[in-house]
């Protein structure tokens, strides 16, 4: 797996998996003020409440759309921050952020150059090109327009502007919206212990969350 990223130092990359040695980046004990705001991990349940409503599962989506509101555009939020350290090749800017918005911009640059590769559609077996549809921003401008096209994206399905398993190759910006979360919740970082025990904790808190939330696959009756 091949990371391009412009400003990932000591990066490993063993046996397929993007190993991150303790205190580099994506730790997330150190630094962050809100534990269940970790980049991966908002990442990942964002795509499963993307995946609910495209399937058109999810009937009373207040708590769903709450959760995409307050964490996933959150998370985008801070990665829009970031940008220009993403991009600074001095090593100065980043240590004008904090931590969390340094951290959300490097994991959206990562998952941008892994969508050409990652992303499956039914209709284009082969994959993506990377100088594509899915082509990873080359400048910090593109990047924020990447970001802000996110946003976008969340927030169709939020008020609704997305029909239940809409093709999505047919609306770019959403096959690239409901592709980045994928390919987020994905990659196979590796994380030291206290990473995986905090994950399993804030899994259980999303899951209590699903239960509040009405999923069926049958559509209400009038």
């Amino acid at each position: 797996m091949l990371i391009t990223h412009l400003n990932m130092a000591n990066v490993n990359v063993k046996e397929g998996e993007i190993v991150l040695p303790r205190g580099q980046r994506f730790q997330a004990v150190i630094g962050y003020r809100d534990l269940d705001r970790v980049p991966p991990l908002v990442v990942g349940q964002t795509d499963t409440l993307l995946g609910l409503f495209h399937q058109g599962a999810i009937h009373n989506p207040g708590l769903a759309e709450d959760y995409l509101h307050d964490y996933a555009l959150h998370y985008l939020k801070m990665a829009e921050e970031g940008a220009d350290a993403v991009y600074d090749k001095t090593g100065v800017v980043s240590e004008r952020h904090d931590v969390e918005v340094v951290e959300a911009a490097d994991f959206a640059y990562v998952v941008f150059t892994h969508l050409p590769d990652q992303v499956r559609s039914p209709w284009l077996p082969m994959g993506f090109s990377r100088r594509g549809v899915l082509q990873a921003p080359e400048t910090e401008r593109q990047f924020r327009g990447r970001i802000r096209e996110l946003k976008v994206g969340i927030g169709q399905v939020v008020v609704g502007e997305m029909e239940p398993r809409a093709t999505l190759e047919a609306y770019p910006y959403l096959l690239r919206t409901f592709g980045f979360f994928k390919v987020g919740g994905n990659l196979p970082l590796n994380f030291p212990d206290d990473q995986s025990k905090l994950d399993i904790r804030e899994r259980e808190r999303f899951n209590n969350l699903l239960e509040g939330i009405d999923i069926s696959f049958e559509q209400p009756k009038p």
